[in-house]
């Protein structure tokens, strides 16, 4: 009998360590793929992540509102667009990049490093961590899209914005994820 509580705590234990160690094996890579962007960590409170497709329309779509987004808030929030996957060469990045005149860092996420951590399912996603780089909103960026090939002709609820001047603030959002809707991701 104390043999098999001995088992049973040594399983919790070993749950623990593993939740605990994915945790930071997420953190670590996130850190390192941050620096490898040279962001400067101190002078940011609020880390933005846009998953995009140069393919996917809703991706296209929402350029404008990425970069509305983006020019508000570049003083107080690090932007970085990725495009997940190796399926686009440079050019085709570029030609992205260039007819939507996307604002904000790219980076294109080829070994889906981003993609896991975050695990990002759709483009276009959107995803904001703290200054400890903890993730405190995952989704949607606006209510625009209510399903795949339906768009509202306005907006009420703008996650990403609310998600960003909270994070700023100090505070959680009121709404910490949201299900995105979207091109699905290939991996």
């Amino acid at each position: 009998m104390l043999n098999n509580i001995y088992t049973k705590i040594f399983i919790i234990v070993l749950i623990f360590f593993c939740l605990y160690s994915c945790k930071n094996s997420n953190s670590n890579i996130l850190a390192k793929t941050i620096n490898d962007l040279n962001i400067e960590k101190n002078k940011y409170k609020t880390f933005v992540f846009i998953a995009l497709d140069p393919e996917c329309p809703l991706s296209q779509s929402y350029t404008k509102k990425i970069n509305d987004i983006i020019d508000s808030y570049n003083d107080k929030a690090f932007f970085v667009n990725f495009i997940p996957g190796n399926h686009y060469n440079t050019e085709r990045v570029n030609l992205f990049i260039n007819k939507y005149n996307l604002n904000g860092k790219i980076y294109i996420d080829q070994k889906l490093k981003l993609t896991k951590i975050f695990d990002a399912a759709v483009v276009p996603e959107s995803f904001v961590l703290n200054e400890d780089y903890e993730l405190v909103y995952k989704g949607l960026i606006d209510d625009w899209v209510g399903e795949i090939g339906r768009t509202k002709q306005y907006t009420k609820k703008n996650y990403l914005i609310d998600a960003i001047e909270s994070s700023i603030n100090g505070d959680l959002p009121k709404i910490n994820s949201t299900v995105a809707i979207g091109c699905l991701i290939e991996r």
